[in-house]
């Protein structure tokens, strides 16, 4: 969200329009889920994905022509490979996508640098979205009590039920209009402390399904944009005071595959106090049970404490090099995303 909101302002200052897909509903196996974005602009850009293949296609197709004739819409795909309206695939599901046709104004500006800086803060907040049958819509953000702010658009935006405030997407109707939330807070993010091979390879893994990832070292010589393109953020610190500048919720993942034990063991004695969903740490097992001795004898931590740790880490698939062992990580964060582990 904040990639792409971020790409549409800076659209707007080189004078472009944009017409903002959103996924708002999906059913059965289809390739993106609520709340996929893509922006498709006038200078012929296209940024974000709803999934993909066909339907991003035709999503692309269809955002041209809203731009040209300035009006939003909503389209339903239909992805059963026999039926008369079906794109070629054999994913097999619906999905709805709502069109927004925008143009830039100081209000919609604004609006939307409130946005950006909502994603930035991590506070617990929601992007709602009114539209109507005849395509007007309205945009707004309400925080953890439904309460509204920076509203733009002339339909009125009506006030979200308490179910639309959780940590997924929701589409319902509201006095009389379609209503969409999305949470500003993105859950599932992967935070990946240090910057070396194994790291350098498994990011594009995770970015290819769809996690967030803050990558975190001492030294900007591994943490650095050139190093990690795709990472969400990049924070230099050191080890041991580096979650000061993170919070990791419940729904997080830490990866701990830093340049030697001493730095896994301050990472690893910090993450365990955390109540991230996953936790896993990269070395042999010799090293990972001299690791676990002495945040047992030293730290207090227990042997129950100890188990929350994926370690060796990453699925058993006999991988060596830095691309397989960041494959198998990958596959276990999936994994454990699924509920199967």
């Amino acid at each position: 969200m904040h990639d792409l909101l971020s790409k549409i302002l800076q659209k707007f200052q080189d004078g472009n329009t944009a017409v903002m897909v959103t996924v708002i509903q999906s059913e059965g196996s289809t390739p993106r889920s609520a709340g996929a974005r893509m922006a498709v602009f006038s200078d012929g850009v296209s940024f974000g994905t709803v999934g993909g293949g066909a339907v991003e296609y035709e999503s692309q197709t269809l955002a041209k022509a809203y731009l040209e004739s300035k009006m939003s819409a909503v389209k339903d795909f239909y992805l059963y490979q026999n039926e008369a309206a079906d794109l070629g695939m054999i994913c097999g599901g619906d999905v709805t996508a709502h069109f927004q046709y925008m143009e830039p104004s100081e209000s919609l500006i604004a609006f939307l640098g409130h946005v950006v800086d909502l994603c930035k803060s991590g506070e617990e907040a929601w992007l709602l979205t009114a539209f109507n049958e005849e395509n007007d819509w309205s945009m707004g953000i309400a925080d953890d009590e439904g309460r509204r702010a920076h509203i733009y658009g002339g339909l009125s935006l009506p006030e979200p039920q308490e179910d639309m405030l959780g940590p997924r997407c929701v589409l319902d109707a509201v006095e009389g209009v379609h209503l969409f939330s999305q949470p500003l807070r993105i859950s599932g993010h992967a935070y990946i402390f240090g910057g070396g091979h194994v790291s350098e390879q498994l990011i594009p893994f995770l970015d290819m399904v769809f996690f967030p990832c803050t990558v975190v070292d001492d030294s900007d010589a591994f943490a650095n944009r050139e190093r990690f393109p795709l990472a969400r953020d990049i924070i230099i610190a050191a080890f041991d005071g580096a979650f000061e500048q993170i919070q990791v919720g419940s729904d997080d993942y830490i990866v701990i595959v830093t340049r030697g034990h001493t730095h896994d063991y301050t990472v690893l004695a910090q993450a365990l106090k955390t109540q991230a969903r996953y936790i896993g740490m990269i070395g042999s097992r010799k090293k990972n049970d001299a690791v676990f001795q002495k945040l047992i004898l030293e730290d207090g931590f227990s042997v129950t404490d100890l188990r929350r740790v994926h370690a060796p880490i990453g699925l058993p698939i006999g991988g060596e090099t830095p691309e397989e062992i960041a494959l198998s990580i990958a596959a276990q964060l999936v994994q454990t995303r699924a509920g199967r582990a």
